[in-house]
């Protein structure tokens, strides 16, 4: 029954592909795990799927891609990284009411005994939490369908003894224990996921409703400044599917998934190494420039010093990406006029400049190339996005 349980749960994920591409691209890094002793399924931070097999193979297929789309949804928003100091019985009834008043819009079908309110549609897990908190005499006999398993900071960071430090995991399982840098990288990667399902989705015309909603408040916060880049970054590679091999993951169930293929993409860094920007902010904008280059293994990217005119100008890639290469020159007035013109001149389809700056500069007459501009502080520029990360 084991193996029929997860041939099942892997057929449902593949069907998705053809139905639901946000679904069908985040479902498929979930790790099945097959667990006897849990009720019915139970998801971890990291994306684990417990699952018990007698309780799989008595759902319908249709309730099956329901509960999995519910748990695929509770990684994507960061659930189980959500927690803080809130109560945690009220936070998992918060979390599926959140869950399931999407996926019912969307029509999924879910096993009996979810939890589903109308009252909440549309609201965020905190908007729910704080409505419901007020009366627990009327939610608190509640259950959940699934296991929610958070992860619990164990001395960390505070100076306790080294195998102390780490973070585990309360719940069922065999129990994960990382670093909590560890931990936010697997955070950021998560958040980077979803992005990527989101844009694939939104090109495919598949994007579920309600999704783009709470993807850009989640996005849009202070803390997660870093998945607007990823989002801006990830709609400009082109996406498409590909038969010439058959996808490695649907192999064992004997159905012909294709890959997703992402095309290379050129994008242009400018750095605006000016005598208004300071030494913080410049290793601030080096670091990010280093996230950005480790996150997306399609691109390539050109990195361009300037300060009122152009001081070196590099051409890296995700093989060959050293900042220790890049030397940092100028100091002077701040004009950003010249790499416009270095752009239309050796790179005219650029697809995307990213300019980190603090935004005080002589600026061109129109926009050229479409500009993402990174700021330290929030700036009135002339054109363009802007982003501040220094606010996060």
């Amino acid at each position: 029954m084991g193996s029929e349980a997860e041939d099942l749960i892997r057929k449902a994920r593949i069907k998705f592909l053809y139905e639901n591409p946000f679904f069908a691209n985040l479902s498929m890094y979930l790790e099945l795990r097959e667990n006897k002793s849990v009720g019915s399924m139970g998801i971890d931070f990291k994306g684990t799927l417990l699952y018990n097999p007698e309780w799989v193979c008595k759902l319908t297929f249709d309730e099956l891609k329901g509960v999995i789309a519910h748990e695929t949804l509770h990684l994507a928003f960061e659930h189980l990284l959500r927690l803080g100091n809130r109560e945690q019985f009220l936070w998992n009834v918060s979390c599926d009411f959140a869950i399931n008043n999407i996926l019912v819009g969307q029509n999924f079908t879910l096993p009996d005994g979810v939890l589903i309110d109308r009252e909440f549609i549309g609201m965020t897990a905190e908007q729910i939490y704080d409505k419901i908190y007020k009366d627990m005499k009327r939610y608190g006999g509640l259950k959940t369908i699934d296991v929610h398993i958070y992860p619990k900071i164990d001395g960390f960071g505070e100076g306790k003894n080294d195998k102390k430090e780490g973070i585990g995991v309360e719940g069922l399982g065999e129990g994960v224990y990382i670093t909590e840098r560890e931990l936010k990288e697997h955070k950021d990667l998560w958040k980077k996921r979803l992005v990527e399902a989101t844009t694939l989705a939104k090109q495919m015309g598949k994007l579920p409703m309600g999704i783009e909603r709470l993807v850009d408040g989640l996005l849009d916060s202070k803390i997660n400044w870093r998945g607007l880049l990823y989002r801006y970054i990830t709609q400009e590679i082109p996406y498409d599917l590909s038969y010439s091999r058959p996808h490695k993951k649907s192999i064992s169930v004997g159905i012909y998934m294709p890959y997703v293929v992402k095309e290379n993409i050129d994008i242009v860094v400018a750095v605006d190494t000016s005598g208004s920007i300071s030494q913080k902010e410049l290793t601030e904008f080096l670091s990010e420039i280093l996230t950005i280059s480790k996150s997306f293994s399609v691109m390539r990217m050109t990195i361009i010093v300037c300060d009122c005119e152009i001081k070196n100008v590099y051409e890296l890639d995700n093989n060959d990406f050293d900042l220790n290469k890049i030397k940092i020159h100028g100091y002077g007035g701040t004009d950003f006029r010249p790499v416009f013109r270095w752009i239309e001149k050796n790179k005219p389809t650029t697809k995307l400049l990213i300019y980190f700056t603090d935004g005080e500069g002589e600026y061109p007459s129109s926009e050229t190339v479409k500009t993402l501009w990174i700021l330290p502080r929030d700036y009135n520029v002339p054109f363009g996005e802007k982003i501040v990360f220094g606010e996060g």
